[in-house]
């Protein structure tokens, strides 16, 4: 973490990258994942409830 922590710090002290552009795919980045996972628990859902329709 502290690596990561340093890397990004160097991206915006060196490289001139905006904190503003960071934020903004940092967040693209957790709706991306956060879609993955809610589709992921909702094919898991359904897949549970079938199980249970067959019994």
């Amino acid at each position: 973490m502290l690596a990561c922590f340093a890397f990004l710090l160097m991206a915006v002290e060196v490289y001139n990258v905006p904190i503003s552009l960071m934020i903004s795919n940092l967040m693209s980045m957790l709706i991306g994942l956060g879609l993955i996972v809610s589709f992921s628990g909702a094919i898991g859902w359904l897949m549970a409830v079938l199980r249970k329709r067959r019994k």
